[in-house]
């Protein structure tokens, strides 16, 4: 299968998905895109101490310290929603969490695409994409847990088995909800990827160790 493989402005890979018709980050946002966000923003609450509260539940890891015990530890989370839309803001024009619908309609794509390594080639070979990007994606690949039935792209996007997902929960873009499923060994779920989960205040969430964030693009 070939994909449609575009970089984000961290040098990250992002895949079109057609059920959507916008790019989709390959995994959640990791903590390095979050380190490249805090050398160059100008807003003033993303500090280094900012940086070590979200960071004292879920430790920082290098790529090549990535195993399957830990792979999760590569993710930015104990993140709150309106910190990961200012994320997106400084990304840049086009960039934004997806809506509940979009994850959903994303998942189910990814979940009907069997995986083979030739699709992780085809990511980590994408024209000028960096060494730590590369290693990162090469390391995770290696370090997924086995699916129960047929591996899919939703398995290797981390859509299932990763980090819980802020997404918008409607049109509105007022209040958040939680989609995707965390790794058991991480956080436990009984939930299915695809259901959301219902936050305490949906306006403002609250931090949480398993929770993080992915983003689209569609383009003007």
């Amino acid at each position: 299968m070939e994909l449609e493989i575009r970089l984000d402005n961290t040098g990250f890979p992002m895949v079109w998905m057609n059920s959507i018709g916008a790019y989709v980050q390959w995994l959640p946002i990791t903590k390095i895109q979050i380190e490249y966000f805090l050398a160059s923003t100008n807003d003033a609450i993303f500090d280094q101490v900012w940086y070590e509260n979200i960071l004292v539940s879920n430790a920082r890891i290098a790529p090549t310290q990535i195993r399957p015990s830990n792979y999760w530890q590569i993710f930015t989370t104990n993140i709150l929603p309106r910190e990961a839309v200012r994320y997106a803001n400084w990304c840049g024009r086009g960039y934004t969490l997806m809506m509940a619908a979009e994850w959903q309609q994303v998942y189910y794509e990814a979940s009907n695409i069997p995986y083979d390594g030739s699709i992780l080639q085809e990511v980590i070979k994408t024209k000028d994409i960096k060494e730590r990007p590369k290693t990162l994606i090469e390391r995770l690949a290696r370090a997924l847990p086995k699916a129960a039935g047929e591996f899919t792209l939703a398995d290797v996007m981390l859509l299932r088995n990763g980090i819980m997902e802020y997404v918008f929960e409607d049109f509105d873009r007022n209040t958040f909800v939680g989609l995707g499923l965390t790794n058991p060994d991480f956080v436990g779920s009984f939930k299915r990827p695809e259901d959301p989960q219902v936050l305490n205040n949906p306006s403002e969430g609250r931090r949480m160790r398993n929770y993080g964030f992915r983003l689209m693009y569609r383009g003007n």
